[in-house]
C-alpha cells in the first residue's frame, strides 16, 4: 500500500508540481495551534531537524529555508508536554487555503527522554522529526511497519521506496535526488578508498578511517563510523560525515554538507577559484562556495584565493590558506589560522576567547578581542605582535621576537633563541630553552615591573633602552660598575644604577646610585641568581 496524503500540500500547483521555497523556524515565540512551553535551542536536537527536512528535500521537488522570522515561517517547531510520558510522541498540525497548505506546526513531547540517534536510551528522536515534518507536507500515516510514516515507532532509520514515492508523487522529484540506476559503493569496517563514477554515486565508508570520492555526478557520500574525507567532486553532492571528526570537500555545483557527531570541517581547499562561505548564513555564500548549504560543520577551509570565511555562534577554525584572506568570528571560542601578513581577522569584543595561529609575523589591530596570539608549530622566526587587550603571545621552535606592547600580557616564547617585549604593563615573560633576550623600553616603575621566568645567567640577557635608563652608561655591554647584586638590592656607591636582590627577586633601575632618589623595581627574576653586568645590554 502507498502512504495516503492529507489532502493539502505546499505551493500553488497539484499534485506532481514543485512547492517552492517553504520556510520553518525553531519557534521561539507562542503558538498559534499548539502550546509551545519549550523551544528547541539543543543543538545536537537543532541539528537532527535540519537533517530531517533535508531527508524529505533530497528526493522531492520542495526547498526548505531556515529562517531566524519565528513570526513569518511556514512551519514552525518546538517542545509541548502534551500528554506526559509515553503515549504520543510528536503532533503536526496545519491551516490550509483551499487545497494548499499555508501554515504548519510541529510539536514534540519535552515530557519523554529522547536521544538524537535512538542508540541511546531514549526514543529516536530523528525517526520522530522525519515522520511528523511528512505530516506537514502533506502525507498520512501507512499501514506498512517499515514506512516512517507508520504511526507507531519501532526501528524505522529512514525513507523507504513508499515513502519516496508518495513524497515525488505530490511534489514531483529533487533536481538533486540520485538516480535509480545509481550505482552504490559499500566500504567497510576498515579503512577504505573508493572511487566514484561519472555518473550518480551513493557510497558508504561504514567503520574506519575513510576516503570517498565522488567524482563527476550528483553523488551522495555516507562517511559512517571514523575521521573520513569525503570529495563530492563535479555535480550537486549531499555530503554526510556521520561519526567521527570528518573534513568534506563538496567540489564545484551546490553541495549539501552534513558533519554529523564530531569537529567537522568544510573545505575548499582543492577548488582554484575564490571562495564566500558563512557557516551562520549560507544564504551570503559566493564565489564557489554559492549554493552550498552546512549542517554541523564548525570549521573552514580557503584556498588560494583572497576568501572570505565566517563562522557561526560556536566553536570555529578558519583557515583562509594561501592568499589576502578575511575571517570573521562570532561569539564561540574560535581559531584563525594566517597564513599571510595581510590577512584580516574580524573579532568583536565579547565574541569569546578567541586564538590567532599564525605562519607569518603578524600583529593584532587595536580593538581586535584575540586574547592568544600564537607562532604556527616548526621553527620559522615569526614576530608577533599584540595590542593593547590582555594577550598571551606564544612563539614555537625557531627564533622569535614577542611584543605584548599595552596591557597585562604572558609572552612565552619555548625553544629557540627567542626576543620578549612585554611593552607597558605588569607581564609575565618567560622565554624558555634557549639563549633569550629581555627587552625593556618603557619607563620603569613598580606598578608595570615585569616578571621574568626561569632566567639563566649563562644564556639568557637582558636589554636596557637608553631612552629610559639614561643612567645605565653608554651604549653596549652594560659597565661593570654600573651593576650591584646584595641581599637587599640597594646601591653600595654612586655608579650603582642596576641593581638585584639576591633575596627577593627584585631588579631595579636607580638614577643616582646612592643618592637621595628611591631606586624602582622594573622586574622580578627568581631570587638567588648569580646575575653580573655582562647579563646586560644597553641599547638605543
Amino acid at each position: 500500500m502507498t502512504v495516503p496524503f492529507t489532502g493539502p500540500k505546499w505551493g500553488d500547483g497539484g499534485v506532481g508540481i514543485a512547492a517552492g521555497v517553504v520556510t520553518w523556524s525553531f519557534a521561539t515565540s507562542a503558538a498559534r495551534l499548539f502550546g509551545f512551553d519549550g523551544a528547541i535551542d539543543e543543538t545536537a536536537f537543532q541539528d537532527v531537524v535540519k537533517t530531517a527536512f533535508d531527508t524529505w528535500e533530497k528526493v522531492a521537488n520542495i526547498d526548505f529555508k531556515q529562517t531566524s522570522d519565528d513570526a513569518s515561517s511556514d512551519i514552525r517547531l518546538g517542545w509541548d508536554s502534551f500528554d506526559g510520558i509515553g503515549g504520543t510522541l510528536g503532533y503536526t498540525t496545519w491551516e490550509m487555503s483551499g487545497s494548499h497548505l499555508t501554515y504548519a506546526e510541529v510539536a514534540f513531547d519535552g515530557s519523554d527522554s529522547w536521544d538524537v540517534d535512538g542508540d541511546a536510551w531514549g526514543y529516536n528522536f530523528y525517526a520522530v522529526a522525519v515522520h511528523e515534518i511528512g505530516h506537514a507536507i502533506g502525507l498520512g500515516h501507512s499501514d506498512q511497519p517499515t514506512s516512517i510514516m507508520y504511526p507507531y515507532l519501532d526501528s524505522q532509520t529512514g525513507l523507504t521506496a513508499e515513502d519516496i514515492a508518495a513524497i515525488q508523487t505530490l511534489y514531483g522529484t529533487s533536481s538533486s535526488a540520485q538516480s535509480p540506476t545509481a550505482l552504490v559503493f559499500d566500504g567497510t569496517a576498515y579503512a577504505d578508498t573508493r572511487q566514484g563514477t561519472e555518473g550518480n554515486d551513493i557510497m558508504h565508508g561504514f567503520g574506519g578511517d575513510d576516503v570517498l570520492r565522488g567524482n563527476g555526478g550528483d553523488d551522495e557520500l555516507h562517511g559512517g563510523v571514523g575521521n573520513d574525507l569525503l570529495y563530492g567532486g563535479a555535480g550537486s553532492d549531499w555530503l554526510y560525515g556521520e561519526e567521527g571528526n570528518d573534513v568534506l570537500y563538496g567540489g564545484t555545483g551546490s553541495n549539501h554538507l552534513n558533519g554529523g557527531t564530531g569537529i567537522d570541517t568544510a573545505s575548499y581547499a582543492d577548488l582554484d577559484g575564490l571562495v564566500v562561505a558563512n557557516l551562520a548564513d549560507a544564504g551570503l555564500n559566493a564565489g564557489l562556495a554559492a549554493g552550498d548549504e552546512y549542517i554541523s560543520i564548525e570549521n573552514l577551509i580557503g584556498n588560494r584565493f583572497n576568501d572570505t570565511l565566517t563562522g557561526d555562534g560556536f566553536a570555529n577554525i578558519l583557515d583562509g590558506g594561501r592568499g589576502v584572506d578575511r575571517l570573521v568570528g562570532g561569539p564561540g571560542n574560535d581559531i584563525y589560522l594566517v597564513d599571510n601578513l595581510r590577512d584580516v581577522v574580524v573579532e568583536a569584543a565579547g565574541g569569546g576567547g578567541d586564538t590567532v595561529i599564525a605562519s607569518v609575523s603578524y600583529g593584532l589591530g587595536s580593538g581586535q578581542e584575540i586574547e592568544a596570539l600564537q607562532a604556527a608549530a616548526g621553527t620559522a622566526a615569526i614576530k608577533l605582535n599584540g595590542n593593547e587587550g590582555r594577550n598571551w603571545l606564544y612563539g614555537n621552535a625557531g627564533d622569535n621576537f614577542l611584543v605584548g606592547r599595552d596591557g597585562n600580557d604572558t609572552l612565552l616564547g619555548y625553544a629557540g633563541n627567542d626576543r620578549l617585549f612585554g611593552g607597558k604593563g605588569v607581564d609575565l615573560l618567560d622565554g624558555g630553552a634557549g639563549k633569550d633576550i629581555y627587552v625593556f623600553a618603557e619607563a620603569p616603575g613598580q606598578a608595570d615591573a615585569d616578571t621574568i621566568k626561569g632566567f639563566v645567567a649563562a644564556d639568557d640577557t637582558i636589554w636596557l633602552s637608553k631612552a629610559v635608563f639614561a643612567a645605565a652608561g653608554p651604549l653596549g655591554a652594560l659597565a661593570v660598575d654600573a651593576f650591584y647584586a646584595s641581599l637587599s638590592g640597594t646601591a653600595h656607591d654612586a655608579s650603582d644604577h642596576i641593581l638585584y636582590s639576591s633575596r627577593t627577586g627584585g631588579l631595579l633601575y636607580d638614577a643616582d646610585g646612592n643618592g637621595a632618589a628611591a631606586a624602582t623595581v622594573f622586574a622580578h627574576l627568581d631570587p638567588g641568581l648569580r646575575l653580573t653586568s655582562n647579563d646586560f645590554n644597553v641599547i638605543a
